[in-house]
């Protein structure tokens, strides 16, 4: 993409800070020490019946008649995980983003004024929704040093209010710049399904309602042009197929923001009826809504859009997180097969960590064949199945960590969607909860629990598990020959953390007669039936 951004490089010194002030790690204490203590169920017991914590976890602790060993709060504190620990960015919004702030909360110039002070930012993004007035833009900018950037809709406003040019930089129109906030626009709670009705679109800046979810909307050749792409993209986001005429301005840019999967939306005008109807399908109206979801939260979401400004302005970005994987066997004959499946995922930086269970070290050649950095690391037979993912936990270098089965399939963006639904959703650790089953003595593949789809969980696929790694290395796995997949949930939980499962696309579970859970065949036998194994979930 050509072009070039405006923003005033910073000062030496001002953008690259290798570590927080003293003050900023207090407040980062005081606030993880809030978070954790509010999402305690004896703690949120006592601030429904309308009892203060004004004294802090102290005064919890008396108010409960707790010992303080259940409210004490293990490891240490992780108030924001910051993207770029060497830049500080504040994105200007009226949705609230962080965990600090109240879920449905609107955020005004006052609320960010606070944000400011006590953040000190590098870099402001104006969000060009706000809706602010020319005096609570000039407040807000002048409020701190940092270089502002805004969209190219708001430069003139941005001007008027007395803001100097040289404070501002924008990128050039003809890049078509739009990135929109990824926590607020997210299929969270998406159904696993069209409900047949197709509506149309309007160019108001209104979220969905959660209500018209399983919609396919339609957008007329009259339908106002004015923020039109932009409600396209929000809606697209969150899950929702939009069929969107092919000619016009507007059908213009989106195909140069979508790219490969523009075709996904975009339809000659006469045939867009049609191809609305046709959406309403389940399987189509369930795979399209992937296949552009999963483009914007990767291209055009806020951390995307940071990437490009910070690049535009000679910045470093932050690389992509590397992902350990704990790869697991006792089964010497699965070793090939497991290794392919690690080798094919898509994701740009993945480090094997190949946990031989009581079992002898394979030829070089096989293991040179993943094309991915691998260790191998013997444990013996008598281990129990958490004190040997321990053991691969201890030598993984990476930020998150991922669990991978020997026997299961895996498409090629196992990880990489994984990766993305952690970012939309902030959890602890996500996974698929709805999967498909491959029961290999009867050759058969079954498709159930379509609902689990796209929502907070309870319960997680041990071999879909993708982890926070400061989150994991403190819990760690529990030293138990089974259910360590379990245990782990149940302890996140406990711990005030949160789990997610994203779509079913990208693994099959294989069940055979060797497995570490007690589960017959008949019990997976609910749901749709289809002969062999069907190739089809893994690929979306």
């Amino acid at each position: 993409m050509q072009g070039r951004c405006d923003v005033t490089p910073m000062p030496a010194g001002a953008t690259v800070t290798t570590a927080h002030r003293d003050e900023d790690r207090e407040a980062g204490r005081d606030a993880y020490a809030a978070a954790r203590l509010t999402q305690r169920r004896s703690v949120r017991l006592a601030l429904a019946l309308g009892q203060g914590l004004s004294h802090g976890p102290r005064a919890a602790r008396e108010l409960l008649g707790a010992g303080a060993a259940v409210l004490d709060l293990p490891g240490p504190p992780v108030p924001d995980r910051p993207r770029y620990p060497h830049l500080r960015v504040a994105h200007l919004s009226v949705d609230p983003v962080t965990r600090g702030v109240i879920p449905g909360a609107r955020l005004t110039p006052t609320t960010w004024r606070t944000v400011l002070r006590r953040d000190r930012p590098e870099l402001l993004l104006l969000d060009a929704t706000t809706g602010w007035a020319a005096g609570e833009l000039r407040t807000l900018v002048t409020a701190t040093p940092a270089a502002v950037y805004c969209p190219p809709a708001l430069l003139d406003r941005m001007l008027a209010a007395g803001i100097a040019r040289d404070r501002l930089g924008t990128l050039e129109p003809d890049d078509d710049a739009l990135w929109f906030d990824g926590r607020a626009h997210r299929p969270v709670g998406l159904p696993p399904g069209p409900d047949g009705r197709i509506l149309p679109l309007d160019p108001a800046p209104a979220p969905e309602p959660t209500t018209d979810r399983g919609t396919v909307r339609l957008v007329a050749a009259t339908t106002p042009v004015a923020g039109l792409t932009e409600r396209i993209v929000r809606c697209l986001a969150s899950g929702t197929p939009v069929v969107v005429p092919a000619v016009g301005p507007v059908g213009d840019r989106l195909r140069r923001l979508l790219g490969p999967v523009a075709d996904e939306v975009l339809t000659p005008g006469p045939d867009a009826d049609e191809r609305a109807r046709q959406l309403c399908d389940p399987q189509r109206w369930e795979r399209t809504s992937i296949r552009v979801r999963r483009h914007l939260h990767r291209h055009h979401a806020r951390e995307a859009h940071v990437d490009l400004i910070l690049e535009r302005c000679g910045l470093a970005t932050a690389a992509p997180p590397r992902i350990s994987v704990l790869l697991s066997t006792r089964r010497s004959e699965q070793l090939g097969h497991a290794l392919e499946q690690v080798g094919r995922q898509d994701h740009p930086d993945v480090e094997v960590l190949l946990l031989l269970h009581g079992i002898p070290r394979p030829d070089d050649r096989l293991l040179r064949a993943t094309g991915a950095a691998l260790e191998v690391i013997e444990v013996p037979a008598d281990r129990p199945l958490g004190a040997v993912l321990d053991a691969g936990l201890e030598v993984a270098t990476g930020s998150l960590v991922a669990k991978m089965d020997d026997d299961d399939h895996y498409g090629s963006g196992h990880l990489s969607d994984l990766v993305v639904a952690l970012q939309y959703s902030g959890a602890d650790i996500v996974g698929r909860w709805a999967t498909a089953v491959y029961l290999e003595r009867q050759d058969i593949t079954v498709h159930g629990d379509l609902d689990r789809q796209e929502r907070w969980a309870t319960h997680l696929p041990g071999a879909t598990m993708l982890i926070r790694g400061e989150v994991l290395r403190r819990l760690r796995w529990r030293h138990v020959p089974n259910a360590v997949d379990t245990e782990l949930v149940r302890a996140i939980v406990s711990d005030g953390g949160s789990v997610y499962s994203t779509h079913r696309f990208g693994f099959i579970r294989t069940r055979h007669d060797d497995h570490t859970f007690a589960r017959t065949d008949r019990s997976f036998r609910r749901g749709v039936l289809q002969p062999g194994l069907d190739n089809a979930v893994l690929e979306v």
